[in-house]
């Protein structure tokens, strides 16, 4: 379930190093997401409000939640995005 909220944009891929845990009646989530490396630091700021949201609304408005966005690594770039950035 968490992990469709965190994939739930096509701008975020593979994510991983999820943990949950309790803290009395507190949920607390953290993950780590990879994004194009050519995002925006403001679009990669709003999709982490936007997942921190999501998490809120199905876990309760007092979960503790940690985003860290990471680059997709440059190799793992389709080849029809490489070929866009010569033409930039």
């Amino acid at each position: 379930e968490i992990l469709n909220i965190l994939t739930h944009s096509k701008e975020v891929t593979e994510p991983h190093h999820l943990r949950t845990r309790r803290i009395g009646a507190t949920v607390a989530i953290e993950a780590h997401i990879r994004v194009d490396p050519r995002m925006s630091v403001l679009r990669s700021h709003q999709l982490t409000v936007d997942i921190e949201r999501q998490l809120k609304e199905r876990f309760g408005p007092n979960t503790l939640i940690s985003i860290h966005v990471e680059p997709i690594e440059t190799e793992k770039l389709s080849s029809s995005d490489s070929e866009k950035d010569k033409n930039i």
